[in-house]
């Protein structure tokens, strides 16, 4: 009995169905048939009660499920293992938009190290489109970006919301609720055009009434860190991603800003190229445990 028929009665075992299972392992019910069939010869123990509804495990069935988890899972870790002496496998190239790069990826990484220390990861920040083509050309393993992707090519999935806030210097008289007329007098920090945020923000300001060719927009800037400074020195406000502002807020040199009918809600994005046979199985491990962990480790 090999770790393959293992894997094929497992496969039997979570789709309740020989037939099924048969489709999602690529063979021939005939096939999958035979191989359980040997199994319960070569162990002496029917493992499967076959129905016209399906099948379901005998009490022999479940504990050999069990076990064939503990050594299919056993067998992986040991490839894993094996795969990790070779150099050519320890490195993930990460890319991502300039504020998850500054304010997401940081402490995620750390953690990431301290559970793959043999693993070298090269980071670089570029802007969510050229992310996606850094990805898609095959010059970063994972990306990770604001909104979903706009190519077709990538796989994605969401792992991280916060809010886009409208701040001020946390000395600034303003009354408790913006309407749009006291936006329109209000001098307007805003991200460069042509720029993710700015394009989803001006979207999503449009779809809830404000006039974009109203706003008084004092200058563009290509980063939160620049606006945050020129907010807080009192010379406009600003819309910026929660993540990039909770430092300012806790020390009282920005306050956020109420506006009629605003509440926009940031999604952030990780992408990968669509075919998993371009990652190795421990990039793989890597890039989902980057993904499951970097909502609770954000700086």
């Amino acid at each position: 009995m090999n770790i393959e028929v293992l894997r094929s009665f497992l496969a039997v075992m979570n789709e309740k169905s020989i037939s099924k299972a048969a489709v999602t392992l690529n063979i021939s019910q005939s096939a999958l048939s035979q191989q359980i069939k040997t199994m319960e010869r070569d162990l002496g123990l029917p493992l499967l009660t076959r129905s016209n509804a399906g099948v379901t495990p005998t009490a022999s069935g479940q504990i050999v499920s069990q076990y064939a988890q503990v050594l299919t899972d056993t067998y992986s870790n040991m490839l894993d293992d094996l795969e990790m002496m070779s150099s050519t496998h320890k490195k993930l190239r990460v890319c991502a938009s300039p504020n998850i790069y500054t304010y997401a990826l940081p402490c995620t990484i750390f953690h990431l190290k301290e559970k793959y220390p043999d693993f070298v990861l090269t980071m670089e920040q570029a802007p969510s489109l050229h992310s996606e083509s850094l990805v898609l050309n095959d010059k970063a393993d994972i990306g990770f970006i604001y909104g979903r992707p706009q190519s077709k090519k990538l796989r994605y999935r969401k792992i991280y919301c916060d809010e886009m806030c409208l701040v001020a210097s946390y000395k600034a008289k303003l009354p408790e609720l913006l309407t749009f007329q006291h936006l329109y007098r209000q001098p307007l920090l805003t991200f460069s055009a042509g720029y993710r945020t700015r394009e989803l923000l001006d979207q999503y300001l449009s779809d809830i009434g404000v006039d974009l060719s109203r706003l008084s927009i004092l200058y563009e800037m290509d980063s939160a860190e620049s606006l945050k400074m020129s907010a807080g020195n009192g010379y406009g406000l600003a819309f910026i991603p929660y993540m990039a502002i909770k430092k300012e807020l806790y020390n009282k040199q920005l306050k956020i800003v109420k506006l009629e009918h605003f509440q926009m809600i940031n999604e952030y994005y990780a992408i990968r190229r669509k075919n998993p046979d371009q990652y190795t199985s421990l990039q793989e491990k890597l890039m989902n445990y980057l993904e499951r962990i970097l909502q609770d480790t954000i700086c």
